[in-house]
């Protein structure tokens, strides 16, 4: 239902066991967390299929991952902090890091808009981080295509205003649409075909012309087994 130049990552925190059925279905994986780094590597998944994401990056992780000589995908920025670590890192290694910037939607995750225009614009000349878009995830449950056509033009806007503010060029762009899952009877559409068609004429209208990417998670994973817990306190 795509256009071809979407690309599908999978968030492997929404199920961990799928992976090796996923990975030649899927173009890269998300690394949110330690934990997840562990398990991808256990499974042998190439570390240029991950995307290292999340706001758990501390100093170990970012520098285990940095030393090996098998780059991974890319890393978000969650955080100018973040950026600075990865600077860092890269520098006292002498590579070169690819990082998406994450597009806060307005919660307490991500970079606002000033802050991502401060990195594109001066951050330039960084010989050891080139940055390569834009990442946005706003929530779950999106069965709205009129909420995803209005995330969509707004982040379309920012990346024209990086262009023409800051003569940066985003290459990839990723996108979270959230897509809706029926759990508990919430969350169901009508026509999934129909619903995918119409986001997929959201894509095709962008002027923005690089890599989309869509991160999904539980949109693919919710069908796959039967999620068991007890309950251990009420």
């Amino acid at each position: 239902h795509l256009p071809e130049k979407t690309e599908l990552c999978y968030a492997v925190k929404a199920n961990t066991f799928i992976i090796p059925e996923l990975a030649d279905l899927v173009d890269s994986f998300e690394v949110c967390s330690p934990g997840e780094k562990r398990i991808c590597e256990n499974l042998s998944i190439p570390w240029n299929m991950t995307v290292i994401s999340g706001v758990h990056k501390d100093e170990e992780m970012i520098d285990s991952l940095i030393a090996t000589d098998a780059p991974v995908r890319a890393y978000t920025v969650e955080s100018l902090n973040q950026f600075h670590l990865i600077s860092k890192t890269a520098r006292r290694y002498d590579t070169i890091i690819p990082v998406l910037l994450r597009l806060t939607s307005g919660n307490q995750f991500g970079l606002d808009t000033e802050d991502i225009k401060h990195l594109v614009c001066d951050e330039k000349d960084n010989n050891h981080v080139i940055i390569k878009g834009i990442q946005f995830f706003s929530g779950t449950q999106k069965d709205s295509i009129k909420r995803l056509d209005r995330e969509l033009s707004k982040l379309d806007a920012f990346l024209e205003e990086l262009k023409r503010d800051c003569g940066f060029a985003a290459q990839i762009l990723e996108f979270g649409p959230g897509f809706p899952v029926d759990y508990f009877g919430v969350g169901k559409i009508e026509d999934e075909a129909v619903f995918l068609d119409e986001f997929a004429e959201l894509l095709v209208q962008l002027k923005f012309t690089g890599q989309i990417v869509l991160e999904l998670g539980r949109s693919i994973a919710a069908s796959c087994g039967t999620y068991l817990t007890s309950v251990v306190d009420t």
